[in-house]
């Protein structure tokens, strides 16, 4: 008896014995404790089942939240990207405007600088062209002037060469009538020489002999001169044909540069014309460009706008989620709220089971000390009759040791280390109950 008040001290939780049997003693019978009981099981299965489906449920919600959690989340972290991103975008394209509009002037000032060194550069070859026209002309003329000049030459030449002709052939038939007079009269002075000779004495053929020999020595210079006469105009008709040569060379030399001045002028003419096309075409580039470029402009402000749009949507889009974010975790903190209060029935449903367990055990444990052979017979049979119409204290031994073992097989499910705070008594061991020092259940 002491050690079941040191029980019963420590748990605070049972009522007395006595106040169990004087309750028994007011006609409570076995059979509306078994029906309690199996109440109390049908609520607790149920609370178990509703426990387990909210369990469930706010796993479920939990596991919703979280990834509805991550979800806004990463939500949140892509549209501050998005964001940025655009902000950075839009930070690019005034960049970008600002440096194609620089692009655009620097280029259209280089533009206007090439057209104007075109312009510049054509007048100058134009200007060339016109004078080298105007020298050509001049060229002309003075090409006509020594063509005339050339055909003088040419005929003037034609003239001399048959003067000179007709002079050599004078001078040689009259060499060739000289010496053959010369030779005659030579011939024949030697034959009167011969005569004279013969007939004449020494005196008179030594005067002859000089005057032979003078007449010899002027017959010679006569003939040197001639030949040299003959020399010059040789030489003088040599010259003359080294100048109809060069003549030659130097209508020739002129033919070229009219033929080089005049490929040089239809280059000039198609060069003009080439770059009268280049400036052309370079206008037409230029009004291009502008286009072009006012298109780009116009379609960047678009693009902006669009960006401008695509952030607001993105911002409301968020503000939806944020408000979505505060209706789920107002939501969860009910779901909460009412998991702590299922948790607290669950709590006052286990102290009722633990305060049945521990009457039920105290009781047991007296029968079995009276009698330890009282549950030997495993078979359980009631008597309902003697049950209705007798009282507890008045009930026979085994029938009581009996209604116990029944009570404690009906909460033997809902019993565990954590229902009982101390150890079941030795006479109880023996039958397969165990405390919160062994494993398992009761039974």
């Amino acid at each position: 008896m002491s050690k079941k008040k040191g029980k019963k001290d420590e748990l605070a939780l049972s009522p007395p014995e006595d106040d169990f049997r004087s309750y028994l003693n007011k006609g409570c019978v076995i059979e509306d404790l078994s029906e309690r009981l199996k109440e109390l099981t049908e609520v607790n299965n149920k609370k178990r089942k509703e426990f387990a489906e909210l369990t469930q449920t706010l796993d479920t919600e939990r596991d919703t939240l979280k990834s509805l959690t991550q979800y806004l989340q990463n939500e949140l972290d892509k549209l501050e990207r998005g964001c940025e991103d655009k902000n950075a975008e839009k930070m690019r394209i005034k960049d970008d405007i600002q440096r194609i509009q620089k692009e655009y002037q620097e280029k259209l000032d280089e533009l206007r600088a090439e057209k104007e060194e075109i312009i510049i550069k054509g007048n100058q070859a134009i200007n060339t062209k016109e004078s080298n026209l105007d020298q050509k002309e001049g060229i002309f003329a003075e090409k006509k002037k020594l063509e005339q000049q050339i055909i003088d030459l040419e005929n003037s030449l034609a003239d001399q060469t048959k003067r000179r002709i007709t002079e050599v052939s004078d001078k040689e038939r009259e060499k060739i009538s000289a010496t053959a007079n010369l030779k005659d009269n030579m011939k024949e002075k030697i034959d009167e020489t011969k005569a004279n000779l013969k007939a004449l004495n020494d005196e008179q053929l030594q005067t002859t002999t000089r005057l032979t020999i003078l007449q010899n020595h002027q017959l010679t210079t006569e003939l040197e001169y001639q030949s040299k006469q003959t020399e010059k105009l040789l030489n003088k008709n040599n010259k003359m044909q080294d100048q109809i040569s060069s003549l030659k060379r130097d209508i020739e030399l002129h033919k070229e540069i009219e033929s080089e001045l005049a490929k040089k002028f239809h280059r000039s003419q198609k060069k003009i014309k080439k770059l009268n096309e280049e400036v052309k075409v370079f206008d037409d580039q230029l009004s291009d460009m502008k286009t072009k470029d006012e298109n780009e402009k116009k379609d960047k402000i678009d693009n902006a706008k669009n960006s401008e749009d695509l952030v607001n949507v993105m911002e409301h889009k968020l503000e939806e989620i944020e408000s979505q974010l505060t209706s789920t975790t107002s939501n969860f903190e009910g779901l909460q709220i009412e998991y702590n209060n299922l948790q607290d029935k669950l709590s006052e449903s286990k102290d009722k089971y633990k305060r049945a367990a521990l009457i039920c055990t105290d009781f047991l444990e007296d029968m079995l000390n009276s009698n330890p052979n009282i549950l030997n017979d495993q078979s359980i049979n009631f008597n309902l009759e003697l049950l209705k119409t007798t009282p507890l204290e008045k009930l026979p031994k085994e029938e009581k040791s009996k209604l116990v073992e029944d009570l404690l097989r009906q909460i033997q499910p809902y019993l565990s280390t954590n229902n009982l705070s101390v150890d079941p008594p030795e006479s109880m061991k023996m039958y397969g109950m165990k405390g919160k020092h062994s494993k398992g259940s009761f039974f």
